[in-house]
């Protein structure tokens, strides 16, 4: 797939089929990712790949929205000038290079450290205290095919003003 069907094709899938997802697709997913835009090519993250069990449970149990996934993989981010920006940036680049290897993904909103599970998570992860978790993409094969309506363009375009 590509370009544009791709960006176009991309839903978020809440349900997952209950197949393990394999470590070359992950691991492909986050050498795509890498190739996110970062402001001044800072490139601060660092990349949790999640697919033990007993860990899964845990951050179900701590994200607390009644998802099941089989793997996930936590975005985090140094703390430097444009963190957010580069966080979400590379979060999308793992949804889109998830979606052309035939998985699904659902980003979970986590940024900030004042979300109740974000420390919770840093804990369970091993992730240094200095870190900003951004957000934890929950990646499996899709069981569901959403078809959410979209606004139409002339519902969101301006031209020259509002």
């Amino acid at each position: 797939m590509k370009g544009i069907k791709l960006l176009k094709s991309r839903r978020a899938i809440r349900e997952f089929k209950e197949k393990e997802v394999e470590k070359d697709k992950l691991e492909k997913i986050v050498e795509t990712a890498r190739y996110a835009p970062t402001a001044n090519n800072v490139q601060p993250w660092q990349f949790v790949v999640v697919t033990e069990d007993d860990k899964i449970e845990k951050l179900e149990e701590y994200i607390d929205q009644d998802k099941e996934f089989p793997a996930c993989i936590a975005v985090f981010s140094e703390d430097v000038n444009h963190h957010l920006e580069d966080g979400s940036n590379v979060s999308t680049y793992i949804m889109l290079a998830a979606n052309e290897l035939g998985l699904g993904t659902c980003w979970i909103g986590s940024y900030t450290e004042g979300k109740p599970h974000a420390s919770k998570v840093k804990e369970l992860l091993g992730v240094p205290e200095e870190y900003k978790l951004i957000s934890i993409i929950t990646v499996g094969y899709p069981d569901e095919n959403p078809q959410p309506d979209k606004k139409e363009l002339d519902e969101v375009i301006h031209w020259e003003t509002f």
